[in-house]
């Protein structure tokens, strides 16, 4: 999801999941004013995909064509560059565009983007606002996965994802650059592209007391998002002294360019306790005066090694395992080693 913008001035009660501030003076200096929550991903057909930046009318436009001109059919490389050629975007408001069939490696381009390489990540298309920050994130991904030398394309996307967020929460750079709120995930699979369905994002600070001894301070809100047919919803849960000072439960909801959004939130309260299917921790190592980011990111039975769910009447727990807490004690051993070796090199330069 990411916000659409406009020039206007700016609005005083900006609300995103994250919960992340920007007094109005900020926003004043920002070149647009997110306004509202859209999907930025268009799902043509279950073998291709559109992801979009600009303006809404002009991409709401092209996936309506795209969806006419393909189908359901399985996309040729020959046809989409056909129909990219077909495209009459010469009087259309500013528009960037990234055609993927599922298919094949290749992704096309419509309007400004920018591509490059990644020893994370491999080939890769970026546009829109966000292009600098994306390049950035692809060729210094950030995190660890929980198979060690195995990450695949879900893990290595939501690592992303995640520092995303928690930059918009202690930084703000990417609602700076016009994006973010909350971000998507599909995959390639046997029968095309698959969404990387119900994920929950928190988000923590973990530093060393006199002793030593680390203490992670929990964010106080928790992101879960999941899909209800072609919209993306999100909750944004809080802790009972965030909700007594009116921030409490909220949910947020990004809706296809080609329908109309849910009527209504529909899932139990209780549900959202339940385990998801992937789990994204991102930490703010607080070490020898240094901030140190990294993102711990766990999905199906790992989760329950790590952290459990409980709930209290209508109080929703998450609760931190002894497994967990000797997983970040070592990553912050490994992060405290890297460092000191940087410091010496520094030294020694």
């Amino acid at each position: 999801m990411c916000s659409v913008s406009n020039t206007d001035h700016p609005t005083s009660d900006l609300q995103l999941p994250s919960r992340a501030y920007f007094p109005r003076q900020r926003l004043a200096a920002m070149t647009g004013n997110p306004i509202a929550a859209v999907r930025k991903i268009v799902e043509i057909g279950p073998r291709l995909v559109l992801m979009w930046s600009g303006h809404y009318g002009t991409a709401e436009r092209v996936a309506r064509s795209a969806q006419a001109w393909f189908g359901n059919q399985e996309p040729d490389p020959e046809d989409v560059e056909l129909f990219i050629q077909a495209l009459d975007l010469y009087d259309a408001q500013p528009f960037s565009g990234i055609l993927a069939p599922a298919a094949t490696e290749w992704m096309y381009g419509i309007g400004k983007f920018r591509k490059g390489t990644s020893s994370a990540l491999g080939s890769f298309v970026v546009a829109g606002s966000g292009s600098d920050l994306f390049v950035h994130a692809a060729e210094q991904v950030v995190g660890t996965a929980m198979i060690p030398g195995h990450n695949p394309p879900d893990i290595e996307a939501l690592k992303i994802a995640n520092d995303f967020l928690a930059q918009e929460i202690w930084a703000g750079t990417p609602i700076e650059n016009l994006f973010g709120g909350a971000y998507e995930v599909l995959v390639r699979g046997p029968l095309g592209y698959e969404r990387v369905n119900d994920v929950i994002h928190v988000f923590a600070s973990v530093s060393p007391d006199e002793r030593r001894n680390l203490t992670v301070t929990p964010h106080p809100h928790v992101l879960r998002q999941w899909y209800e047919d072609d919209s993306l919803w999100i909750v944004s849960l809080s802790t009972p002294e965030m909700t007594a000072e009116g921030l409490g439960f909220r949910t947020f909801v990004a809706p296809s360019i080609l329908r109309e959004p849910e009527a209504a939130f529909g899932r139990p309260i209780l549900d959202i306790g339940s385990r998801p299917n992937y789990l994204c921790m991102f930490h703010r190592f607080e070490l020898g005066g240094n901030a140190v980011p990294t993102s711990l990111i766990m999905k199906g039975a790992a989760i329950d090694e790590m952290i459990s769910f409980t709930r209290r009447g209508d109080t929703i727990a998450i609760e931190f395992s002894t497994v967990y807490l000797e997983r970040v004690s070592q990553m912050a051993n490994m992060l405290s080693r890297d460092l000191s070796s940087e410091r010496l090199a520094n030294c020694g330069a």
